[in-house]
């Protein structure tokens, strides 16, 4: 608008000049015409509009010219990994069976101009155990869930990084034999337009209604799709007609259906109400037992029962063990009547302590009645082994 103004007044100023100089022309030079004289007039009131055209052409041409970068920023733009994998390195068909994690040395970062989000991470997590993974705000929790699934790629020039499942490095593998073969519930949960049935079985591999009654039933559920009208009923976008704790649970009822070794629950809990919080640790304790289960929390009751805790930091791992006998670290399992040195801030300790006296108190006993019952369970396992034999 700016450009535009000035430019009118340009024309103002041509107009009036034409009109002086076709005046002066007419007395000094009464041969020519003035028919001529008034179409010269004519041309330069035109000039008005054509500037204008011009400037809106201008300013068109540097809007559409935005479409073009954004073609050639995708163009540009880093791309994913194969989804299949090469010939003669794709993972067994019953690949993972026993759901074991082993990572060594692992770096990530979102772009190559930021600092690292995980930075040197070791572990080891055994088939079949249930892992609470705890830390504070950019720990670098939801990162592992992204290295894991490969969302976020690894930086692999680290010398001696590697990340495997039951043996087989995740980094050769196609994202979609990597990703069909393990489930994930995030804290938002995933629901798309269409019935329950679709949402359950996206890839339609299940035939028998029975199984998908007994995975509702599982997760408490099924009362719920009975009265919606059963598996065919709406399920709308983004799952809009159920509630957020039920969008939960259909998540995990899906997960269920899958049968795969590895489930990682990425703050699965965050958003739902305790009553709901507990029908999903109770389905994951009984219906997903043998079973690799990462469970990210920031609940503490929610982790506290689990084989191990793997508590993060700034990127790294600052301890890994079981809750009881991480609760006993740092001056925790002293029975000295002296007040015990406050924690580090980061260490899975110093968290339970922030939770409060009372908070603390119920979580330690959690995590030692679960450590008992552990240990009672190792004990009867070889007596009854005897037994049968």
């Amino acid at each position: 608008r700016w450009l535009g103004f000035w430019l009118d007044m340009l024309v103002v100023l041509m107009i009036g000049s034409a009109a002086f100089v076709s005046v002066a022309a007419n007395e000094l030079y009464s041969e020519i015409p003035g028919g001529l004289l008034g179409a010269a007039l004519t041309y330069v009131v035109l000039l008005a509009g054509l500037f204008q055209w011009s400037v809106r052409q201008s300013a068109e041409v540097e809007n559409q010219m935005v479409s073009v970068e954004r073609v050639l920023a995708y163009c540009r733009a880093p791309q994913e990994p194969p989804l299949e994998s090469a010939p003669g390195k794709a993972p067994p068909a019953d690949w993972p069976q026993r759901g074991e994690i082993v990572a060594k040395n692992v770096w990530a970062t979102y772009h190559p101009q930021l600092p690292p989000v995980l930075k040197g991470l070791t572990f080891t997590i055994q088939g079949g155990w249930r892992v609470g993974v705890v830390g504070r705000t950019g720990a670098g929790k939801s990162s592992l869930v992204g290295v894991l699934f490969r969302l976020l790629e690894r930086d692999g020039a680290r010398p001696g990084s590697a990340l495997a499942i039951d043996g087989v490095e995740t980094s050769g593998l196609g994202l979609h034999d990597l990703r069909l073969r393990m489930s994930v519930i995030p804290q938002t949960p995933f629901l798309f337009s269409g019935t329950v049935r679709e949402n359950l079985d996206p890839f339609d591999k299940i035939e028998d209604d029975g199984e998908f009654w007994s995975a509702l039933a599982a997760v408490r559920l099924d009362g719920a799709v009975k009265a919606q009208g059963g598996l065919g009923a709406s399920v709308a976008e983004g799952g809009g007609n159920w509630s957020v704790g039920q969008r939960q649970l259909l998540c995990l009822g899906r997960a269920l259906l899958a049968r795969h070794r590895v489930l990682v629950l990425d703050e699965a809990t965050a958003n739902v109400d305790l009553e709901t919080d507990g029908l999903i640790q109770d389905a994951v304790r009984t219906k997903f037992q043998g079973c690799t289960v990462i469970m990210i929390a920031h609940r503490l009751h929610t982790v506290i029962d689990c084989d191990q805790i793997l508590v993060l930091g700034d990127g790294r791992v600052v301890e890994q063990g079981a809750p009881h006998t991480l609760l006993q670290k740092h001056g925790g399992g002293g029975s000295s009547s002296k007040a015990a040195p406050p924690p580090p801030r980061h260490s899975f300790r110093g968290m339970v302590e922030e939770a409060g006296p009372q908070a603390a108190a119920e979580l330690r006993r959690l995590a030692r009645e679960h450590h008992e019952a552990r240990q009672r369970r190792k004990a009867a396992t070889p007596a009854a082994v005897v037994g049968s034999s």
